[in-house]
């Protein structure tokens, strides 16, 4: 099972968790704070929540601000204390991006299941981010009953080749933002 959800409820959850699953193993996959609220920031703009202006203004000015601001300390020891640190694996996405593979055995001793089996696992990036390209593909990510790219019967490729035309690159995070939202 995998959700943010269940990280962004730790008031409540780990227990509930711990209650229904007492011999549950726990992965956290973190990750920079400041790329997570990024990245939140450009998929808000693809699906028009957030109107795409500068990250720097959205992180200074937006009412949905307080959505870029980020601590993982809270809801990690919550967790911790729940489960004990035994059984609960804390991993940086960064890692996961660097060493996918590296990572993927990590998991599985964790776990204590097959290192050689977890060897086949499709690690691709599946959502490469990055804001519309243009104001008609900011229509059509906005658009109210569109159908999600990765759900369109299309081969794979197709996606791919979609996505990067509707896609501009992920442009770099202006570093004044970066200062507002580092403590």
């Amino acid at each position: 099972e995998a959700s943010p959800g269940y990280f962004r409820f730790w008031g409540v959850v780990p227990n509930r968790i711990k209650r229904a699953v007492p011999d549950a193993r726990i992965i956290i996959l973190l990750r920079d704070p400041v790329e997570r609220a990024y990245s939140n920031y450009l998929m808000r703009c693809r699906v028009g929540i957030e109107r795409c202006r500068s990250f720097y203004d959205a992180v200074r000015n937006s009412p949905d601000a307080p959505l870029y601001r980020v601590t993982y300390t809270l809801p990690t020891r919550a967790y911790l204390e729940a489960f004990g640190e035994q059984n609960v694996l804390v991993l940086m996405f960064e890692s996961l991006k660097r060493n996918p593979y590296d990572l993927v055995v990590e998991v599985a001793s964790f776990l204590e299941i097959d290192q050689a089996a977890s060897m086949s696992i499709d690690v691709s990036v599946g959502n490469p981010g990055g804001g519309p390209r243009g104001a008609w593909a900011q229509k059509v990510f906005a658009a109210r009953h569109r159908l999600p790219v990765r759900q369109l019967p299309l081969p794979k490729s197709s996606k791919r080749l979609l996505l990067r035309l509707l896609l501009a690159p992920k442009p770099p995070i202006d570093p004044r933002a970066v200062d507002l939202l580092r403590p």
